[in-house]
């Protein structure tokens, strides 16, 4: 009867036999300027949030000064349009239609998902590509929109629903 015996690997087997460390999905090393670029692109996006915060909190002849800090920051701005029972039926109102609005979008959106990430069908890149090609945003109108408010808001502009009613 014959035995079977180990034989024990030589350093350089040894060695060879380790396989090098992998990155795990997402663990890519990026380099250095493109974190200095995405953070200048969020930095670029974030402005106009900013300068929203920075006129609402003006009053008065400071609006006009472009200081990137107001000198005399108020909350002024807010109460007066918070009290106005107008407003805040129009608060509510865009609230309940994004609210509805989203909620439409995301159970269709779940279906769409679901649909084209479990089934096989043909052109399945194809309709992929176009729904992450359409634009997620509306652009802007041409022409200004009169507000809610009518002329008490400072709208000078005609509404094309009144236009057509005169």
């Amino acid at each position: 009867m014959s035995t079977l015996t180990a034989e024990r690997p030589t350093p350089e087997l040894a060695t060879r036999a380790k396989a090098p460390k992998r990155r795990l999905r997402g663990e890519a090393k990026l380099h250095p300027m493109v974190w200095v670029f995405v953070v200048a692109v969020m930095g670029f996006s974030l402005i106009p949030f900013y300068w929203l915060v920075n006129t609402s909190l003006k009053k008065g002849a400071s609006l006009s000064q472009g200081e990137l800090f107001p000198s005399q920051p108020t909350l002024e701005n807010y109460l007066v349009v918070f009290q106005n029972p107008e407003f805040l039926l129009a608060l509510r109102n865009s609230v309940i239609i994004a609210v509805v609005t989203t909620t439409v979008a995301l159970v269709f959106a779940s279906f769409a998902a679901y649909a084209l990430a479990r089934l096989k069908m043909r052109r399945k890149a194809m309709i992929l590509t176009l729904i992450l090609s359409v634009p997620r945003s509306r652009p802007s109108p041409s022409r200004p929109r009169c507000s809610p408010f009518g002329a008490r808001s400072g709208c000078t502009t005609r509404c094309s629903a009144s236009s057509s009613r005169s």
